[in-house]
């Protein structure tokens, strides 16, 4: 099982829409069974820093696995593992680069802070009988590469400058999830939905004050392999 899912975390970073294809034809029926789903998850977020006054939300796309635990017709456990997973902000002000000919390329740039991450979020859900559920539950992320893009355009052309800033963002972010969404189809199986990513951890060392990660989130989730898990009164 380590084997399988290391091929499939790499799978899902090279190839990402492959992938989805190839696992499925090489795992099928045994990735899902009556009490768990596997699948992939999918989202669209909206990301933004509490206590900085500029900025706008950076958007970006994130993508994983998801292992669904149904205890019973209305509870299950979920958990993500997430590879493919961003935060950040955009169009932050230009500062010093401490190099004259830098400065002076750059001064009037627009600035996105872009941090990747590998993430887990665990959350416990109640599913009502139509399909719809609430969540909420933790979240920890491991920061692997954290970098301001400095770009300047003239309408034509776009000079761009990547200035990295691993060690002014702190290693570990601690957070927690909460979200609505809906299973579709008659086992219930492939969720969409809305999701708030919060922030315990002051990400910024060298800011003053506390800025913690906001996200908000569409996501899907798509079982690989036909689903089996049925309610418990049948």
């Amino acid at each position: 099982m380590k084997k399988q899912l290391s091929v499939i975390l790499f799978l899902l970073v090279i190839f990402p829409v492959q992938s989805q294809i190839l696992m499925s034809l090489i795992f099928g029926d045994d990735l899902n069974s009556e009490k768990m789903a596997f699948g992939i998850h999918l989202d669209q977020a909206w990301n933004q820093y509490s206590g900085l006054e500029e900025g706008k939300p950076l958007r970006t796309f994130n993508m994983g696995l998801f292992f669904t635990r149904k205890f019973d017709d209305h509870w299950k456990g979920n958990l993500m593992m997430l590879a493919k997973y961003k935060k950040g902000i955009s169009e932050l002000s230009a500062y010093g680069l401490g190099d004259d000919n830098l400065d002076a390329s750059f001064s009037e740039a627009q600035v996105s802070r872009e941090i990747n991450y590998l993430s887990i979020p665990v959350t416990i859900q109640y599913m009502a009988d139509f399909g719809g559920f609430l969540e909420a539950g933790p979240q920890l992320s491991f920061r692997t590469r954290a970098r301001d893009i400095f770009t300047v355009s003239d309408g034509k052309d776009q000079l761009v400058y990547i200035n990295r800033i691993d060690e002014e963002v702190t290693r570990w972010d601690f957070g927690f999830v909460v979200g609505t969404g809906i299973y579709l189809g008659p086992e219930k199986l492939t969720a969409v939905g809305f999701r708030y990513h919060g922030g315990f951890t002051d990400i910024l060392k060298n800011e003053s004050g506390n800025q913690v990660n906001m996200q908000w989130s569409i996501f899907v989730q798509i079982p690989i392999g036909r689903g089996k898990m049925k309610p418990e009164s049948q």
